[in-house]
């Protein structure tokens, strides 16, 4: 008896994946630019405020933005790796993620998040376009019904495969229990 084999991954499932892996190579790109940002803006707002402090503070929000795209970009190419072989909660997660990342971007490009350095603004606000697209056409093609057919042929061929390994060992046990292991002093005495 043979398990059915896990099924080709349609044309939406695909291109859905890679665009939430395009998400998290803009991501990156981000991540780049903000880490190239904080010496210039460290520099920009000492001069303008003299504030030290506000200084730290302003670079200190450029660092976290930067890990987090970073964090988010491996977090992206995981679960479009997880999801293209069929995972449906990884399908799930990307739902969940890209649903945040397109509203986060929407509030960096609306609101003009850190356009106090035009360059760097500019960056952002590309990005920023760019994941939102991604994120939100990713979340769309792994909503058809053809994903959904792709993610339940998936999981019963998974099924099926755990299955015949469990009979697989069921049929390797042995019929009995096995002796008792011996002591340390040797076998138990019989009874006389």
């Amino acid at each position: 008896m043979t398990a059915p084999a896990l099924p080709k991954a349609p044309n939406p499932v695909l291109l859905g994946n890679f665009l939430f892996a395009g998400a998290g190579a803009w991501a990156l790109v981000a991540m780049v630019g903000g880490f190239f940002a904080i010496p210039e803006y460290h520099f920009q707002q000492g001069k303008l405020t003299g504030d030290e402090l506000l200084t730290r503070v302003a670079g200190l929000g450029l660092t976290v933005f930067a890990v987090g795209a970073l964090l988010f970009a491996l977090v992206a190419v995981l679960l479009a790796l997880l999801s293209g072989s069929g995972r449906n909660p990884a399908r799930i997660l990307i739902w969940i993620l890209g649903s945040a990342a397109v509203l986060a971007n929407l509030g960096f490009v609306v609101f003009g998040a850190f356009s106090s350095l035009p360059w760097y603004g500019v960056l952002v606000d590309v990005t920023g376009v760019a994941i939102l697209l991604c994120a939100g056409a990713s979340i769309v093609l792994l909503a058809l019904p053809a994903s959904r057919q792709f993610y339940h042929a998936a999981r019963q061929a998974r099924l099926a495969e755990h299955q015949r390994w469990q009979q697989a060992q069921l049929a390797q046990q042995p019929g009995y229990w096995p002796p008792p292991p011996q002591g340390p002093y040797g076998p138990p005495e019989q009874p006389r």
